[in-house]
């Protein structure tokens, strides 16, 4: 089992910095440092810096969601299309590879040898009906919390509900529970083989939801690059720990790619655990290569791409710079090609100090703690900033641009949790498959959560023609009005 030494956290205010070297000076960072990218440079005048040109984001079209034309759309028709991928739908993986484990499971036991009273003798092959109905129950109980399965369908008067037992038998839920399954075992490796995948029974759903995931919506220029946390507690050697994670310390590390504005997932990388070194490698960092795997189908569009320490890195940034990628993210100050002065650097509270290399700043600003951040976006300036009491304080741009587009992947766990249902005694596999199930069905009862383009409000409601989001109050005054900001 893992521990959180590879924990990344996208609180602002967790870095903190602790450092046992000499403290080094400025002259340090004028040295050309490893890669050949050129010395760091302070800039003095923090307020009046500006930028190279900023490119316009590209896009094949309006941001949002795409393929929704379906004739008399019903949710569960845009659930679907969440979970397919124009091909198979994972209702229909599901069924197959349940039928085929089954089968599988009868030829290793065979009926007559099974104890009299085993549910696994009343077994027929679930239908696609049959698989549909499931995941639905399934669902429910994410929104309808009780102690246990059996509770769902307990007669009493005060805690009965109806509909599960009107849907589906206890007996039958639980014996297509039990038979679940999105592969084919026979084509998994052993433990012992070379090639063993300890996310196989993983790999065909993953990649089918985010081809689902993917095909359904065009994101807009800010995007996230997060971890995620699918709460499990079975023995495992992918569970992970990580203490920063409130709602699960506990669970599969999902590496995810999220649109900042609404939460949308986007993409989603299962991490597998320490690898033995001769099957991967990562040269640059497994921060590195998370990144550039989550994104390559995005760079050349001036993405701005935000993510945290566990990430951020110079050469990460400047690489991103060069395929046309914009990108910001707080940087632990003993990374490869960091200023070496930042490392036991002490500011009066409020202050910064500013660096460039390129089109790359780094900026030091001390407030309750040290934090320190990369941007190939952001400026050097400090901003006036309202917190959430409504409280005005002076904070660099990048600190505010950072806060503002970090908490995609955050948002998106917060969505899903409302529908995620809490079953003790499940495979670590099946916890994955209820939190991509969660993930679409928020999508489809969230829809296009944005901020209304007058007030900077967040709203379900959008202009179908614009593509922006407009509260109810506002959707005249934005079509009639030039300067309708108030």
């Amino acid at each position: 089992m893992a521990s959180g030494s590879e924990d990344s956290g996208s609180d602002i205010d967790g870095e903190i910095l602790t450092d046992d070297e000499d403290v080094s000076s400025d002259d340090d960072d004028l040295q050309f440092p490893e890669g050949g990218r050129g010395p760091w440079i302070p800039v003095f005048d923090q307020q009046n810096y500006v930028r190279d040109h900023i490119y316009d984001f590209i896009t094949d079209g309006p941001v949002g969601p795409i393929n929704r034309n379906i004739i008399n759309p019903q949710p569960i028709d845009y659930f679907e299309n969440q979970l397919s991928n124009g091909e198979t739908s994972l209702f229909e993986l599901l069924t197959n590879e349940t039928n085929r484990y089954a089968a599988q499971f009868f030829q290793q036991h065979p009926v007559q040898n099974l104890p009299p009273n085993s549910r696994s003798r009343q077994w027929i092959d679930v239908t696609l009906a049959e698989m549909r109905t499931f995941i639905g129950l399934l669902l429910l109980m994410g929104i309808i919390q009780k102690p246990s399965i059996e509770s769902y369908w307990s007669t009493d008067c005060l805690l009965s509900t109806p509909s599960f037992a009107n849907a589906m038998s206890r007996n039958r839920f639980q014996l297509i529970l039990k038979f679940l399954h999105a592969n084919n075992n026979e084509q998994n490796p052993a433990r012992d083989h070379p090639n063993y995948d300890p996310a196989g029974k993983l790999t065909e759903m993953v990649n089918l939801c985010n081809q689902g995931f993917s095909r359904n919506y065009r994101l807009a220029r800010d995007i996230t690059v997060d971890e995620r946390m699918v709460g499990f507690k079975g023995r495992h050697h992918m569970v992970q720990y990580m203490a920063n994670k409130k709602a699960h310390r506990w669970g599969i590390k999902l590496w995810t790619l999220s649109e900042s504005d609404t939460g949308y997932t986007h993409q989603i990388v299962v991490y597998k655990g320490r690898q033995p070194q001769n099957l991967v490698q990562y040269p640059n960092g497994l921060g590195y290569h998370t990144v550039m795997n989550l994104v390559q189908p995005h760079l050349e569009k001036h993405h701005h791409v935000t993510f945290d320490s566990f990430f951020t890195s110079p050469k990460l940034c400047h690489d991103l710079f060069n395929m046309n990628t914009y990108s910001t993210g707080t940087v632990c100050v003993r990374r490869r090609g960091m200023p070496r002065s930042y490392r036991n650097l002490k500011l009066p509270k409020g202050s910064t100090k500013v660096l460039i290399q390129g089109p790359l700043i780094a900026v030091h600003w001390s407030d309750r703690r040290a934090v320190n951040l990369l941007s190939t976006l952001a400026l050097p300036r400090m901003e006036n900033h309202a917190n959430s009491r409504g409280q005005e304080s002076e904070v660099p741009h990048v600190v505010s641009l950072y806060n503002r587009t970090m908490g995609g992947v955050d948002l998106g766990d917060q969505l899903i949790s409302e529908y995620t249902p809490d079953i003790r005694s499940l495979k670590m596999w099946k916890k994955v498959l209820i939190n991509l199930l969660a993930t679409a069905e928020e999508r489809v009862a969230g829809g296009r959560r944005k901020k209304c383009r007058v007030c900077d409000a967040r709203v379900r409601t959008w202009c179908p023609t614009c593509m922006v989001g407009l509260c109810l109050g506002h959707f005249r005054r934005y079509h009639s009005v030039v300067h309708y900001e108030e």
